[in-house]
């Protein structure tokens, strides 16, 4: 989730917008991904078959890789909020101190925060 600021009246991207804070989500998932005819060539598309994105340009293999990670991106970043909730509420293994602190400013970069 990403905060934009702007101006009392302010012109971002060729859109109007008011002087308020506005929070952007990401589109819900699941993330269907869609393989194009040349087989090297993927889409993402999100609900009712809305284009998320193209990946292309890198390689069969490359581009399959890429295309499943995106696809998940909607369950990792469920995961990650689970993770830093259950490492935040309950601590974590001694094996991995730094879990906790990771995962949270994962979280922070993804929803578009500064810090966790």
């Amino acid at each position: 989730m990403s905060k934009i600021k702007v101006q009392p009246t302010e012109t971002l991207f060729g859109v109007t917008v008011s002087g308020q804070e506005t929070t952007t989500q990401p589109t819900p998932g699941p993330w269907k991904l869609v393989s194009w005819t040349d087989g090297a060539s993927w889409t993402i598309e999100g609900a009712q078959g809305r284009l998320l994105a193209n990946v292309t340009g890198q390689g069969q293999a490359e581009n399959t890789a890429n295309a499943r990670l995106i696809a998940k991106a909607p369950e990792l970043l469920a995961l990650v909020k689970r993770m830093a909730a259950i490492t935040t509420t309950f601590g974590i293994d001694r094996r991995e101190p730094r879990l906790p602190r990771d995962a949270r400013a994962l979280l922070a970069e993804l929803e578009g925060r500064d810090r966790p």
